[in-house]
């Protein structure tokens, strides 16, 4: 029983781990300044089940490029959805 309490243990941090790294992955993809890699980015949103993305001035042309679909745009603040 105890072996089988740590290995779900190990399976639960595996998982938590790879979250964490798609994570990262969305996050840096967005946040530097160089051209977003699209394929990358509807990649991770689909992995976090990522369906909609609140973004700001610059970043919402970027996500109309990576195929999400405007759905709110008010002065330098929008509303992106994505569906798969």
């Amino acid at each position: 029983m105890q072996k089988k309490l740590e290995n779900q243990r190990i399976l639960r941090k595996r998982k938590d781990v790879n979250y964490l790294n798609h994570l990262s992955n969305f996050y840096n993809n967005l946040k530097e300044e160089r051209e977003v890699n699209c394929e990358t980015f509807r990649e991770e949103s689909y992995y976090l089940n990522i369906t909609s993305i609140i973004s700001y001035k610059d970043k919402c042309s970027i996500l109309e490029e990576c195929g999400f679909k405007e759905k709110i745009k008010k002065d330098n603040v929008c509303l992106y959805i994505y569906e798969n």
